[in-house]
């Protein structure tokens, strides 16, 4: 039985850059899903396709999803992608990661949209209060979800949908009297999730580990895992955080957009952004950072 008879869409894109007006599509991806009525995702069909741009791929954009410019050779161009990609979207409801992002690309690029948007960061603002951080990565570490692959459409629209699934099992979790006020003042509202957070329990068989920790206030910058920002021993403070005023570093991590860096590195060299920062503070290199979705 589902939780209703929606079927929902996941989508993610990835560009050349972060400017709809300039920049341009390299990679769509989406997956069909719904929802069972423990709030579990029964997946569906998928969508994944590189588009050929028009403008080169930046090296930074090149290390950041390890798409290059001879991946797009064979590519098709964007006016052949978007009507099959509209096709599988239909009007199912759309969710995503700072999905507005995504949309504003794809809008930009002749695509309409009517259906009901969810975005998970805006959920998890509301029912994660203890993460520090709403970027899609951090979220996922947050709950104890492996993040098999990052900033590949496809891949990233399979998280944002477990990521939705992640919010409706928090949910479950609050106590009986907490759900039921919750879903009566969401029965009242134009809230496109508000059929998703009805009273309930979590499936048994939910892991201990997914259980949303709560983070020490402490001078560690929250990028990756709960605690000690580069895997530390208890106790230790970040090298990072000793270099870097919190308030920049919260300013950074918080925000909306794509997580760019711009540095003599090859990223592709560092299996996470911890590792990366490690070698950008070791070494004081200028860095300048942007924002990740």
């Amino acid at each position: 039985m589902a939780l209703n008879a929606k079927i929902y869409c996941s989508l993610d894109i990835e560009g050349t850059g972060l400017d709809p007006t300039k920049d341009h599509i390299i990679e769509v991806g989406a997956v069909l899903f719904e929802l069972d009525k423990n709030g579990e995702i029964k997946s569906g069909k998928e969508f994944s396709q590189l588009v050929k741009s028009p403008i080169p791929i930046p090296p930074f954009i090149q290390d950041l999803t390890g798409i290059r410019e001879a991946d797009l050779a064979d590519a098709p161009e964007w006016e052949d992608v978007r009507p099959k990609f509209e096709k599988f979207i239909g009007k199912h409801v759309i969710v995503g990661q700072n999905v507005q992002f995504d949309l504003s690309f794809l809008t930009s690029r002749g695509m309409k949209f009517t259906a009901p948007v969810i975005d998970t960061k805006e959920l998890a603002q509301i029912f994660l209060p203890q993460a520090r951080f709403y970027n899609l990565e951090y979220l996922l570490r947050f709950l104890g979800v492996p993040l098999i692959s990052h900033h590949r459409a496809l891949d990233d629209s399979k998280s944002a949908a477990n990521l939705l699934q992640q919010i409706i099992f928090a949910f479950r979790r609050l106590p009986q009297d907490t759900q039921m006020k919750i879903s009566h003042l969401l029965a009242a509202s134009n809230l496109s999730f508000k059929e998703l957070f009805k009273p309930g329990s979590a499936p048994a068989s939910l892991s201990a580990q997914a259980q949303p920790p709560v983070l020490k206030d402490s001078t560690d910058a929250a990028v990756g895992r709960q605690g000690s920002l580069f895997g530390e021993k208890p106790g230790r403070k970040s090298s990072f955080a000793t270099h870097v005023d919190r308030s920049q570093l919260e300013r950074i991590f918080s925000a909306p957009g794509n997580f760019l860096v711009n540095l003599p590195l090859v990223l592709s060299n560092f299996a996470t952004v911890e590792n990366l920062m490690v070698e950008v503070v070791s070494r004081n290199l200028e860095v300048a950072l942007a924002l990740d979705t």
